[in-house]
């Protein structure tokens, strides 16, 4: 009698346990969702913000004077918009042993979005390079770091539509459950 009542103490101890950890998991994984869901509603934000900067982008870049380096002509250049992707609940939870309890799909989703946006991050931090870059303050690479940064803006472009359909992609599979704190 004592064994059966330590043997169904243990399991007892071990169900409350598990499930312990199963309402851990779905918090996480809805608090990930729910931060997706933001970065996505950010990631279309920006992608207005980039074609609004790519219009004025392409006015400046008209009004160039070949002659003088970018530096002396940049008074007027419109700005490369930034973007902040959040990524803490994703952080949260891929540093603790929780994400063992989420189903792998999902982990390996979510991976590749937060993945997506470390090159997303990267190429905007391109166009920082070019413009601490030499060149830029050098008459001879105007057009030449004009061109660079109409490359940048046209990466970027590229990088929002595929991220903005990705984060959609996911969003249909894994609706936002409202009541995430």
């Amino acid at each position: 009698m004592v064994m059966l009542g330590v043997f169904l103490a243990l399991l007892l101890d071990e169900w409350r346990q598990d499930r312990q950890r199963n309402e851990i998991a779905q918090l996480t994984q809805a608090r990930i969702v729910s931060e997706i869901n933001s970065n996505y509603e950010a990631i279309v934000n920006y992608e207005t913000r980039l074609n609004s900067r790519y219009e004025s982008f392409i006015e400046w870049g008209q009004s160039l004077d070949p002659t003088k380096s970018i530096a002396e002509q940049f008074d007027d250049f419109p700005g490369f918009p930034g973007i902040f992707l959040n990524d803490a609940a994703w952080r949260r939870s891929s540093s603790s042993e929780i994400t063992n309890y989420i189903d792998d799909s999902f982990i390996t989703s979510v991976y590749g979005l937060y993945d997506f946006n470390l090159a997303l991050r990267a190429t905007t931090e391109m166009f920082s390079d070019i413009y601490f870059s030499k060149d830029i303050w050098d008459n001879e690479f105007t057009l030449a770091s004009y061109n660079m940064m109409d490359w940048v803006f046209k990466e970027t472009f590229s990088q929002a539509k595929q991220a903005k359909r990705i984060y959609s992609n996911f969003i249909e599979s894994y609706p936002v459950d409202d009541n995430v704190n």
